[in-house]
């Protein structure tokens, strides 16, 4: 393998001792991906890929990367072929910004849904229960709801929530000791609470709590806190019951919701 300075970035953490080896060696976690278009560059055929997804290691981790790829026979003076003539575009950063603009025209459409959902509510009760039931279909999530905090903040009371198929719901009385002091004091801050899983956040592991998570089948949340009257009110929850990672977005679009719907 021989290439051009413009190429040294590609090969992140693989560039030290690169030149001169062994193609499928140098590309070993990308080789059964690249094998085939290779192959037919030696056997004299030309190929073209657009937008390859690899998993490559560069920077110390694993990442998805995108590629577009054109392998070229490289032949003599005899037009026999001697080697590959590759030429490489990354298409990562194209990629994640197709992505965003997806993500962000599929949340323009839910606000429109849900504002117009919302627009029929007669009640508050109702208003709630259809805001829960849409944005937990859009976050594809275990379940979603409003727990009403007392004044004293020592408990919560969920009069009814939206839950996915199959999962039975978390209506009731919720005590704050049971969730995590360290948890609660963000909430009453006027903080969002987000927890991919709970038994590793610092905010609510530990054996205290095991008890109020495991009856609520709460592995993973975000709760988005109502302040009214200098006291916290009201929390809109998402949960889910195994570990999830909550992106900035859907974190975004919780808050969202709930200043919309408060």
């Amino acid at each position: 393998s021989f290439f051009n300075d413009a190429y040294r970035p590609t090969l992140g953490e693989r560039l030290e001792g690169a030149m001169g080896r062994p193609f499928a060696e140098l590309w070993s976690d990308a080789w059964p991906e690249l094998k085939p278009m290779v192959r037919r560059a030696l056997g004299g055929e030309g190929s073209l890929c657009e937008n390859l997804p690899l998993t490559l290691t560069r920077n110390g981790f694993e990442e998805a990367t995108w590629w577009s790829f054109s392998y070229m026979p490289l032949r003599d003076a005899s037009g026999a072929v001697m080697g590959v003539y590759c030429i490489i575009t990354e298409k990562t950063e194209q990629r994640r910004l197709s992505q965003q603009a997806a993500v962000e025209q599929k949340r323009q459409a839910f606000r429109i849904e849900l504002g117009d959902a919302l627009r029929d509510a007669s009640t508050p009760e109702a208003l709630m229960a259809l805001a829960a039931e849409k944005l937990g279909q859009h976050l594809n999530a275990g379940g979603v709801g409003y727990a009403e905090v007392d004044a004293s903040g020592d408990s919560m009371q969920v009069h009814r929530d939206w839950m996915a198929e199959g999962s039975a719901s978390r209506a009731g009385t919720f005590y704050r000791d049971d969730f995590g002091l360290l948890m609660f004091k963000e909430l009453k801050e006027g903080r969002t609470v987000v927890v991919n899983d709970r038994t590793l956040d610092p905010l609510t592991a530990g054996a205290a709590f095991d008890a109020g998570y495991e009856s609520a089948h709460i592995c993973a949340f975000i709760n988005s806190p109502l302040i009214r009257n200098g006291r916290l009110a009201m929390i809109l929850f998402v949960i889910d019951s195994r570990p999830r990672y909550w992106t900035l977005d859907e974190k975004t679009l919780v808050d969202e919701v709930a200043e919309q719907t408060w």
